[in-house]
C-alpha cells in the first residue's frame, strides 16, 4: 500500500519528517516515549497506539539494518 497525500505541502510535510529522522535515527525515540505516555495515561486507542508503536519499532529496526 502507498502513501497517498492530498496536496504537494503535504508532502513537503511528510518529506521533511522522513529526511530528519534519516539524519538523526534517535528521534524515533520521541514518538515510543509519547506513545507509552498516552497508554499509561489511559487513552481510550490502546490497540491504535501500540499498531504505531509496532511501526516506529519496526522503523528503527530497519535503520539498524536489523
Amino acid at each position: 500500500m502507498g502513501l497517498v497525500f492530498s496536496n504537494a505541502l503535504s508532502f513537503a510535510r511528510f518529506r521533511q519528517i522522513a529526511d530528519s529522522i534519516e539524519g538523526d535515527p534517535g528521534l524515533l525515540e520521541i514518538p515510543l516515549r509519547n506513545i507509552d505516555r498516552w497508554i499509561a495515561n489511559g487513552a481510550s486507542v490502546v490497540h491504535r497506539l501500540k499498531q504505531w508503536r509496532d511501526l516506529v519499532v519496526d522503523a528503527r529496526r530497519s535503520h539498524e539494518g536489523n
